[in-house]
């Protein structure tokens, strides 16, 4: 329960500061900035599958969500060297989550548009689309089809689509930016002990880093890849990592139950690295 109060009270306590630092550099700006340029990626995908006649095609949805990654990754890094390094979870999250927002705002008018106004056409051959892969699915009868094929035509209409962007941009937006977030996290705390921040997402070099990190032996490595042994070996290591920066064990049930959530509360925290050696009790 305390670790809980504690996770609330700090991200607030982020958010606060998120504001607070508008006024010197302004998120919003520079949020909207990002949105804008991912946006036109966004819409010059789209216009690329309506001119080669596949403007339903799956794989421009598919792109989005890579794409949205790149938006909040973007967004953050821009934001974080604007705040020369000293970005908090809170703005990390805040920057990822406005990006992704404002580029479904402008992707969705776009959209809007070109359904509405520059191609009505559209909206027809969306029907005809549906209606094929209704069929698509295998025997339905007749009254079942038409009771989903009218549902499917009233999420197609121009305004409805745009909202849907817009809502639609918001939720991936929040959810993408708090996995993104929580491994910018890692990035930061790797750098706060004085090693590469790629190493951080990189698969296996990532745990040789975090063992030199807690300087233990390098055959605590080969312990992370067997099967539970390895849970012991990682609760072992989370919890030197967290003495490294003066946390206690509830922190460490916070790294190995929530990491998207307390490593970056360490790597945007004002918590400091110390060398295992200079420890007391480790």
């Amino acid at each position: 329960m305390s670790i809980k109060i504690s996770v609330i009270f700090v991200v607030i306590r982020n958010l606060k500061s998120t504001f607070m630092e508008e006024k010197a550099v302004s998120i919003w700006k520079s949020t909207i900035i990002t949105g804008v340029y991912v946006a036109v990626v966004l819409i010059l995908l789209s216009v690329v599958f309506y001119v080669t006649g596949n403007p339903f095609s799956k794989v421009a949805q598919y792109l989005t969500y890579p794409i949205f990654a790149i938006c909040i990754i973007w967004a953050q890094f821009n934001y974080d060297k604007a705040l020369g390094g000293n970005i908090t979870y809170g703005q990390a999250f805040f920057a990822g989550t406005l990006a992704v927002f404002f580029a479904s705002i402008f992707s969705g008018l776009y959209t809007f548009v070109l359904y509405q106004f520059i191609d009505p056409s559209l909206q027809e051959q969306m029907k005809l689309y549906t209606e094929e892969q209704i069929l698509k699915q295998g025997n339905i009868p007749e009254e079942q089809m038409e009771i989903a094929l009218n549902m499917a035509l009233k999420f197609q209409k121009p305004i409805i689509m745009l909202l849907i962007s817009i809502f639609g941009g918001a939720f991936f937006g929040l959810f993408f930016s708090l996995i993104i977030t929580g491994l910018y996290g890692m990035w930061k705390t790797y750098e706060k002990a004085n090693e590469p921040g790629w190493a951080s997402i990189v698969p296996v070099y990532n745990m040789i880093v975090l063992v030199r990190i807690i300087n233990k032996p390098f055959w605590w490595v080969i312990m992370f890849f067997i099967p539970i042994i390895n849970l012991v070996f990682l609760i072992w290591a989370y919890n030197l990592l967290a003495k490294c920066f003066r946390k206690d064990v509830g922190f460490t049930v916070g790294l190995v139950l929530l990491g998207f959530i307390f490593f970056p509360l360490l790597g945007f925290g004002d918590s400091e690295y110390t060398k295992p050696e200079l420890l007391e009790n480790n």
